[in-house]
């Protein structure tokens, strides 16, 4: 979004199913592995934070980069 100046657009992408709740199929011990690795990724997502309210306060403003931030955070 701040590298393209604000000329890229997103597609929302659909899952059928909720992620909160990890079931595996393969037992208790498959499934506290995936949530394992399911908060890993949400852990390392919480950069995109602190970069997004970087970019907005480092150019200027304009509507479509305060929505961007402000959905981001």
């Amino acid at each position: 979004m701040w590298k393209s100046q604000g000329n890229a657009m997103s597609v929302p992408i659909y899952i059928p199913f909720n992620q909160v709740n990890i079931a595996t199929g393969k037992g208790y011990f498959k499934d506290i592995e995936a949530k394992f690795w399911q908060t890993e990724r949400h852990g390392r997502a919480i950069t995109d934070v602190s970069y997004a309210l970087s970019m907005f306060f480092k150019n200027p403003f304009n509507w479509r980069s305060f929505i961007s931030t402000l959905m981001i955070v």
